[in-house]
This record gives structure tokens, sequence and C-alpha cells, in this order.
């Protein structure tokens, strides 16, 4: 690693430059090291993402990674993930002065990982420090048991629950100690597509039941419906973009 960064000088330092000097050092423990970073230098399958020029430009006010397929691959995700937070944790820092917020959406992709898992437990602990927070969405709250888990529930005073299964009612009073009352409401609170979704929310200031009525055009972006997502593929390939095909849709 020094002799990379010693040779890069004031440019910055890629993996390829960190491999080379691996593939050059001659000890079996280097020449072990090289095989592994071989995925993620030069022409290697997963190249794209960590040999190559890192933008120095400001995110903006709204930044999305699509992780899509990736997340599923063992091979690479938890080394994706753990780079992602870890940019994310040094931007955070560096902008103390702004309020930002953190969401993971399929937060399972992180927690079925015991690195990345492990990594998200130092993340939730500390990131109230750099003014920032956390929202981890997931559809099984059986994704929040074990020592991780418990880290997040005991750093999530503000939850959000929807309409769920009379059986996962029963793991959410065993894992998240609802009291009667709650799980009485969790057992009432209903969603009708297109029109409301009812929800649990327990805070640190009050509990009980709102209704989010979504506009016309909130629910056609928001939607992930087949049905929906045919009908915008069709507006999309009749207007040729996507924002004159979600007005479209919304005028219904």
């Amino acid at each position: 690693l020094v002799r990379a960064f010693d040779k890069a000088g004031s440019r910055e330092v890629f993996v390829h430059d960190i491999l080379r000097e691996l593939e050059g050092d001659g000890e079996s423990a280097a020449h072990d090291l090289a095989i592994c970073l071989e995925m993620f230098a030069n022409d290697g399958p997963y190249a794209g993402f960590f040999d190559r020029p890192c933008s120095n430009e400001d995110p903006g006010l709204l930044t999305v990674y699509e992780l899509g397929e990736v997340a599923k691959r063992k091979d690479v995700a938890s080394v994706l993930l753990m780079a992602l937070i870890h940019k994310i944790t040094n931007y955070s820092r560096d902008r103390l002065e702004f309020q930002k917020y953190l969401i993971v959406d399929e937060a399972w992709t992180l927690l079925r990982s015991g690195t990345t898992a492990s990594f998200l437990e130092d993340v939730l602990r500390t990131y109230r420090k750099l003014n920032a927070a956390a929202l981890m969405v997931t559809q099984q709250v059986t994704d929040f048991e074990g020592r991780t888990g418990e880290a997040i529930r005991a750093n999530a005073p503000n939850r959000l629950f929807l309409q769920q299964t009379p059986e996962t009612v029963l793991a959410m009073e065993k894992l998240l100690d609802l009291s009667p009352e709650e799980k009485a409401i969790l057992g009432k609170i209903r969603t009708v597509k297109g029109k409301f979704s009812e929800m649990l929310v327990q805070s640190t200031e009050t509990r009980g039941v709102a209704r989010l009525i979504p506009d016309p055009l909130s629910y056609w972006i928001s939607t992930s419906d087949p049905k929906d997502n045919l009908r915008l593929e069709g507006l999309v390939q009749k207007h040729g973009d996507l924002r004159s095909a979600l007005l479209e849709a919304a005028k219904g």
C-alpha cells in the first residue's frame, strides 16, 4: 500500500496500482491478496465499481444507488455495500452543518452478511453524531433479529408499521415488545391500493395511527404493481419520456 501511494504521488491511487505492487512483492501472502483483488482491478468483472476515477462532484440533494442484481452476488455485495456506506459516512462527517438521511430499502441485503451487518451496527451507533439519520425499510420484521437487529431496534425510537398478517403480528409482539393496544391496532389497520395506507406510528413523543393518502402523481411515482408498471411502459413508449408518461397516468 505504501509503495503504491508513494509511486502515485499526487494522483489518485487505483486498485490496479495496489495489485501491481502485490504481484511484484514476492511474498506468498501478497500473492494471495493479489488473487483476491483480480476481480476488482483492470478488466475484472467488478473493476467498473472499484478501479475507476472517483468523482469529486457534490452528490446534490438526492443521490440514489440502485444495486439491483449486484446485491445478490455474494462475492461482491458485501464489498460494494461497505464501500458505499464508507463513502456516505465520510460525506456526512465532512458536512456536519447539513441534516442528512440514509435510507436503505430492502435492508435485509445488508443484514444477511455478517460483515456488512457489523459495519451497519457501527453506523447506526454513530450517525447521530454526524447530524444524520438512518432509515431501514424491510418487509419482514424478522430481519431485525440477532445482534445487529437488536442494535437497530435500540437506535430506532421512531417506527412505522404498515398492515401486517396475523402471523407477523405475533412475531412482532415478541420481538418488539408490543403492548396489547398496539397489537390490536396492528390487527385493524388497512391498505387500500390507490386510496390510502394506514400505519401504526411509534415515536418518543407520540403513538397512534396515521393514514397516508397519496395524490395521483405520487401514487404513480411510487407504485410497484406489475400492472401499473406495464401501463407506464406503454405510456413511456408513447411519449418518449417517463415524466410525460407519469403525468398522463396520474390523470386517470
